[in-house]
């Protein structure tokens, strides 16, 4: 059966209008049965009930935004404020959010995409020409033909066939081991919960005896792979580990998930992990951690703060936990608690340059710009290359109308 889509966008100016025209008729050739509003109008209709129609009926709505996009779409001003009333309500009675696929076009995406879409994962056109790797995608999307996970195989058979090939793979092995011990310790400090200890005992476990078992083979493997960058075989490896140890040891599997969804780029799949290792270890503080900074991510600020609230409640002395919970009551509006918990990382770790940064741009926000470049110059003595620090620093300085200094750090922003 032919997709079926519409079209909405801005009359930006005449090359607007003329690549979207394009656009639209590349997709009709690539079978997607695409509607233009100048295709379906004739004079005497009326063009808001031609609209409604088309965004109800079709399949799909694809969403070309600018910043002018934006702009209408946020202030609901003519058709393509028309449109999107339309759309929010249809996302909210379907919840068929999938109906809705966002097309960057001009801008970035924080310029060009109007607040409802915030979160969305979008198609990137905004070259020229656009990357034919994203229009194949949208094709695909459009089509029903996106690539899909390959058959789950049965994790003991693969452990096995690990197994059986032989000492050449162990020597391999022991030669990454050594080689990298101290990378791969590093590596296991940051995904696994019990902190380095843990890690130095891994490492040693395995130097010391790699025909232990499959899986202390497996789980070095998947160290390995995770050293190389090597991402989706990481992620393979780490979940025939988790698979396997979820019929004997829930912590090595809830270990095993949390790795798999460090590695994952895609917000939903880290959150899916995140959630397979919180409900075999109710009380793996670095999952809900992680897990809230995804939801943060996504602009699911409520959902991440009470993520970060039960991090905190199984440890108390969770200074990252604080910082981030900070991060999601700052994007709420909620200056005053987000300072409190910069505070309370920062009492933890001193050293934490990032909250001192936050907490300065949050009291600036309120007005407190003298206690606002205490902080900003905290960050500067910690991290001497922090652009970010020079540029809000500049800003306050500027505020207080201290322009010389001000241009002082405008200066060294730009240079960093």
């Amino acid at each position: 059966m032919t997709p079926t889509a519409f079209i909405s966008y801005s009359w930006d100016d005449d090359t607007h209008k003329e690549w979207v025209k394009n656009l639209a008729e590349r997709l009709r050739k690539d079978g997607v049965d695409v509607t233009l509003d100048k295709w379906i109008a004739v004079p005497g209709d009326q063009l808001p009930a031609l609209m409604e129609q088309a965004i109800r009926e079709k399949k799909f709505t694809l969403i070309i935004c600018t910043p002018n996009y934006k702009s209408r779409s946020d202030e609901r001003k003519g058709g393509v404020g028309y449109e999107g009333d339309i759309m929010t309500a249809e996302a909210m009675t379907t919840q068929n959010d999938r109906k809705f696929i966002p097309i960057l076009r001009k801008g970035t995406w924080d310029e060009a995409a109007p607040s409802w879409l915030k979160g969305k994962i979008y198609i990137d056109l905004s070259d020229n020409p656009y990357s034919e790797r994203q229009y194949e995608d949208l094709v695909r999307t459009l089509l029903g033909n996106r690539e899909t996970a390959p058959p789950i195989g049965k994790p003991m058979e693969t452990i096995f066939r690990m197994d059986r090939h032989g000492p050449q793979q162990l020597d391999e092995i022991k030669r990454y081991i050594d080689k990298y011990a101290e990378i791969i310790q590093t590596m296991l400090t940051e995904t696994v919960a019990d902190g380095p200890e843990e890690a130095n005992q891994v490492v040693a476990d395995v130097r010391e005896n790699p025909t232990a078992s499959p899986i202390d083979k497996a789980v070095a493997r998947a160290v390995s792979l995770q050293q190389q960058d090597k991402k989706d075989e990481a992620i393979e490896k780490w979940r025939a580990v988790a698979h396997v140890a979820e019929e004997s040891d829930n912590d090595l599997a809830a270990r095993a998930w949390l790795s798999v969804g460090y590695l994952h780029e895609n917000p939903e799949d880290r959150i899916s992990a995140y959630n397979r290792a919180i409900s075999l270890k109710p009380d793996y503080v670095d999952a809900y951690n992680n897990r809230g900074a995804t939801k943060g991510e996504l602009g699911h600020s409520e959902d991440a703060i009470a993520d970060y609230d039960e991090a905190i409640r199984l440890k108390p002395d969770h200074a990252e936990a604080y910082y981030n919970r900070g991060i999601s009551r700052d994007a709420l509006g909620q200056r005053a608690e987000a300072i409190a918990d910069y505070d309370e990382a920062i009492r933890l770790k001193p050293d934490l340059a990032e909250a001192y940064h936050n907490r300065g741009i949050s009291k600036a926000a309120l007005g407190q710009r003298n206690d606002a470049l205490a902080d900003f110059d905290e960050v500067i003595r910690l991290k001497p290359d922090h652009a970010g620090a020079y540029y809000n620093r500049g800003k306050a300085r500027a505020a207080l109308g201290q322009r010389a200094e001000a241009i002082a750090d405008y200066d060294e922003a730009i240079r960093l």
